[in-house]
Order: C-alpha cells, then sequence, then structure tokens
C-alpha cells in the first residue's frame, strides 16, 4: 500500500520508493521459491528441528576465506549415490572418525 504523503515528496524520491518496492517484492518472491520446494534431496539446517529444502541437486558453496579461490563446493550425485566435493585446488580429507571427516583445501607448498 503506498502511503498517501508520498504524493507530496519530490518525483527523485517517489521513483526511488517505486524502485524499492520493486527490488522488495521480487526478493519476496524469491524468498517464497527457495522455501517451496517440495521434492528436493538438498536442506540447509538452522538445528536439528529446522530444515528449510533447496532446490533439488543444488550444489552449496563454501566460501573458506576472503581470496576468490578459498572455496569448496558440494552437491549429490544422484547416480552415484554420493557427494561430489570440488576445489579449486588440491582437497585434504582427514577422517575424523568412522562417520565424519575434515575436508579442507591444500595451501601451496602444505602437505
Amino acid at each position: 500500500m503506498i502511503d498517501e504523503r508520498e504524493a507530496k515528496l519530490p518525483k527523485w524520491a517517489q521513483e526511488r520508493l517505486t524502485k524499492e518496492r520493486v527490488l522488495r517484492d521480487r526478493a519476496e518472491a524469491s524468498v517464497k521459491v527457495l522455501f517451496t520446494y517440495t521434492k528436493t534431496n538438498t536442506y540447509w539446517e538452522e538445528s536439528n528441528d529446522k530444515r528449510h529444502p533447496l532446490p533439488n541437486n543444488a550444489s552449496i558453496r563454501f566460501q573458506l576465506g576472503p581470496d576468490m579461490f578459498d572455496y569448496i563446493e558440494v552437491r549429490i550425485d544422484e547416480k552415484e549415490k554420493a557427494l561430489y566435493i570440488y576445489g579449486p585446488g588440491r582437497i585434504n580429507i582427514r577422517p575424523e572418525a568412522s562417520n565424519a571427516v575434515w575436508i579442507s583445501l591444500a595451501r601451496l607448498g602444505q602437505k
């Protein structure tokens, strides 16, 4: 709903408010779509009881540092029934337990 006082504002301010409303409406629509996936195999979790669906087979990028190459991407490969993990360099995998591993990027000169 547009506030009737807006008609008294300068034209540039009215245009700016209109533009901001359009951006807000687009963002709200995107959020609605993001959280309405019914068939998916990919979620992000706030906690064990709060799962939020993402698009099916979505890739997740974890930015590990400020450098643009400090990231690891993960996605589900349904054909292989496995996680596909990608990084821009060598990936280190360090077992933590029989059901957990640490994954990091190797730096130049690191083993």
